[in-house]
């Protein structure tokens, strides 16, 4: 019996663990003008849109932005997504590449804290509102 209660304890310990460790890993997430929103996000299956891309997204995780084109509505992003300090959520262009966004009416919209935009571009004057009131937000080569 004795045998039997360590190694359940073993095992418990160990799920334990591995449930802990899968729940606090961040993800990476992309997206690319070929993509489709019912893929994972991942970089050999993008997502198509950034709007699909800050829907999942959680605060310490990046979404990249391959190069091309992409024409999209305004993009939200407005309620909790677990940022906070050391947990920016990151939206920035895949290394060596150059995402422009045409985009119909305000573009990117951004009323929560802890946000950090890198390398994207922006067509027709319609670029990032930034309304957050507690701002901890970085702008980068946008």
């Amino acid at each position: 019996m004795r045998g039997l209660n360590s190694w359940l304890k073993s095992a418990l310990c160990f799920f334990t663990g591995f449930i802990s460790f899968q729940q606090t890993e961040a993800a990476n997430y992309y997206i690319a003008p070929n993509g489709n929103d019912s893929n994972p996000g991942t970089i050999s299956s993008p997502w198509q849109t950034l709007k699909k891309a800050v829907s999942m997204a959680r605060g310490g995780e990046v979404i990249y932005v391959r190069g091309g084109g992409y024409t999209e509505e305004e993009i939200w992003l407005n309620s909790d997504r677990g940022t906070g300090p050391g947990k920016l959520l990151t939206i920035k262009a895949y290394p060596n590449k150059t995402p422009i966004f045409t985009n119909g009416s305000r573009g990117l919209i951004i009323d929560i804290s802890y946000v950090r935009i890198e390398g994207l571009n922006f067509t027709n004057g319609k670029s990032i509102y930034n309304l957050s009131k507690v701002s901890q937000n970085e702008f980068i080569n946008t």
